[in-house]
């Protein structure tokens, strides 16, 4: 293992036992019977630890149209795994086929209002009154609305698969979702297409010896017919400390466990933790209290890793959507008129930024991404000198992709798996804009998607950018795009750091070390070529 994985993975494994410690404090212990049935999940996973190989996102996938049921780990309070089930979604139900979608969270006695939900007959918000799912889970509803809002689309039908009482033990309640599933497939047995489902479940319910185990004795039972089925677990810890050990946690996307269990790796264990810490502490997304700490914390690490100085960050403010309106209440002393109609601008573009002369990062829509990406920023703008006001040039539209580039390079250490729109993103992006004709709301974003394709398709030129950014008028637009290729830049840097093709002192010394006589444009040149070849994968969408 090189020095710069070494001292990174060191890094890590202290974020992820400082949560392990903090959860553990704020969930208390389980019952005896919870424990008996979590170590169980464990020991079965743990058994096929050593058939473990590594397969591809486009054979998974097949996999599942191969069999009956395909259980999918609900990390309930974790949205990336509801994220990941939606893509599964999207990548395995075809509109000519029969499929159903079983959810743990709604209890099959509103079956009835699932249906008349799928048929345009009752809203979401209605139905989400019914399943009571505030008082009865407390998870974020909002992770779980685009699943429902595709089913509805896709006219899906939802079965509803947990018992009425969440008090039930959780043999009962596998009992009970088997129960349902058997009955739901075996009402399609008479109908010429096959029918298959796609179930999301409480991760320890997926160990081979709880719920597929139960449903595949019961199915049999009821229709003599042998029921197939697989298990896809989400993030296992394990699993990824064991692959970062082989330096291929960025590499990998899909692990093979044994016959009928398969793992994707889409996030860090430290991120899956921190999303259980915020909901047993009942933290608001959008506290600011809670992100300047996380701010501080990661602002640290971010410093510990690039040998930097550590900075204060007791004089950092924090904004959120919720003071959307802030640009406005700014003293007109400090800032321009221009620059007040900027921030403005960036607000209701829904980007973040930050601001050197108050020590303001605007969150826009909180997250841990976004807190350690203000972190790498506001360590780098403490440190470094930039352009008060921002100007359409070369060497000022640079100051702004470093800053971006920075930040995002930070925000990486933090979570390695954090993703981007790369080159082919921007290229597919464009094209859909394209083809929906003129529409004033999407004019910014068909601008910025252009600059951004025609200075990253080509060789760094000054003349080049020079001319490009010259013909655009729009100053968020320059911003915007600036961000795009930080963070491109930064996503290239950070495999080559971790290959060992760059050392971190290289990295650190043009960041922070600038000679006075070197310009921003320069600088990011240098920086640009430095993370050069080879290139990321072309687009974010080749991992779930």
């Amino acid at each position: 293992m090189n020095k710069a994985h070494q001292s990174l993975l060191l890094l890590q494994k202290q974020i992820h036992h400082s949560l392990e410690v903090e959860t553990a404090s704020l969930t208390g212990q389980l019952p005896n019977s919870i424990k008996k049935y979590k170590a169980e999940f464990e020991r079965t996973l743990r058994q096929q630890k050593q058939t473990a190989r590594i397969i591809s996102a486009a054979a998974l996938i097949a996999t599942i149209k191969k069999h009956d049921v395909s259980f999918i780990a609900d990390l309930h309070t974790f949205a990336q795994a509801q994220r990941t089930a939606l893509r599964i979604l999207r990548q395995s139900i075809k509109c000519d086929e029969n499929w159903l979608l079983g959810l743990e969270i709604v209890p099959s006695s509103l079956q009835s209002q699932l249906d008349a939900y799928i048929n345009g007959d009752l809203d979401l918000s209605k139905l989400n009154s019914l399943i009571n799912f505030q008082e009865v889970w407390g998870f974020p509803w909002k992770n779980y609305v685009p699943i429902f809002e595709w089913a509805r689309t896709n006219k899906v039908r939802i079965i509803g698969l947990n018992t009425r009482n969440l008090s039930d033990t959780l043999v009962k309640r596998d009992t009970w979702a088997a129960a349902v599933i058997t009955e739901a497939l075996k009402r399609q047995i008479p109908n010429k297409k096959k029918t298959r489902m796609i179930v999301l479940y409480g991760e320890w319910h997926l160990s081979s010896n709880h719920l597929p185990k139960i449903l595949q004795k019961l199915f049999q039972r009821e229709t003599s017919k042998k029921l197939s089925s697989i298990s896809i677990h989400q993030n296992i810890d394990f699993l990824y400390w064991k692959l970062a050990k082989k330096r291929k946690e960025l590499e990998v996307n899909v692990v093979k466990l044994g016959k009928k269990d398969f793992c994707i790796v889409s996030a860090t264990p430290w991120a899956k933790l921190q999303s259980l810490a915020n909901w047993a502490e009942g933290t608001p997304e959008d506290s600011e209290h809670d992100y300047l700490s996380h701010i501080r914390n990661y602002g640290n690490i971010i410093a510990n890793f690039f040998n930097v100085p550590a900075v204060s960050f007791d004089s950092l403010s924090i904004k959120t959507l919720r003071e959307a309106n802030f640009p406005s209440k700014l003293s007109r002393r400090i800032f321009t008129a221009n620059e007040i109609k900027l921030l403005h601008e960036l607000v209701l573009a829904n980007q973040r930024f930050y601001i050197s002369k108050t020590k303001t990062a605007y969150l826009a829509v909180p997250s841990p991404n976004a807190a350690a990406e203000m972190a790498a920023i506001h360590l780098f703008r403490s440190t470094v000198e930039m352009a008060s006001e921002f100007r359409a040039d070369a060497d000022c539209f640079s100051e702004v992709i470093l800053e971006y580039a920075f930040g995002f390079l930070g925000s990486l250490i933090i979570n390695p798996r954090r993703k981007c729109d790369l080159i082919e993103d921007h290229r597919v992006r464009l094209k859909d804009l394209e083809r929906t004709g003129y529409k004033e709301i999407y004019r910014n974003e068909k601008k910025t998607r252009a600059v951004t394709i025609e200075i990253a398709g080509r060789q760094l030129e000054r003349s080049h950018v020079r001319r490009v950014i010259g013909h655009v008028k729009n100053r968020t637009v320059l911003i915007v795009c600036a961000r795009h290729l930080g963070e491109m830049t930064a996503k290239d840097l950070y495999n080559r750091i971790l290959s060992q093709s760059i050392p971190i002192e290289s990295v650190r010394s043009l960041f922070f070390d600038r000679v006075i006589e070197e310009d921003p444009f320069t600088v990011y040149s240098k920086i640009a070529a430095l993370a050069g070849m080879p290139k990321t994968e072309k687009s974010k969408s080749e991992k779930f």
